[in-house]
């Protein structure tokens, strides 16, 4: 099974589209795609109840980090 969605987000600076979500079963994973390119993807395994993401990637084409997430992070990290 194949299927996309995409998520509302700020509009980027660096692309007019907006990403689109593609969840691909056949290879265990989610792939973010923007402009119809292949962003970033995270891998999946199921382990019953549990999916394990054990592997990301993305590339140099994301908007930078935002003062707003950056705090989150240093929250989180502290």
């Amino acid at each position: 099974m194949t299927e996309s969605f995409s998520p509302s987000s700020p509009s980027s600076s660096l692309s007019s589209a907006a990403p689109v979500v593609e969840r691909v079963d056949a290879r265990h994973r989610y792939e973010i795609l923007v402009d119809g390119r292949r962003a970033g993807l995270t891998a999946y395994r199921d382990r019953g109840e549990q999916w394990v993401f054990f592997h990301t990637e993305f590339a140099d084409i994301a908007d930078p980090v935002t003062a707003d997430v950056l705090r989150w992070l240093e929250t989180e990290l502290d």
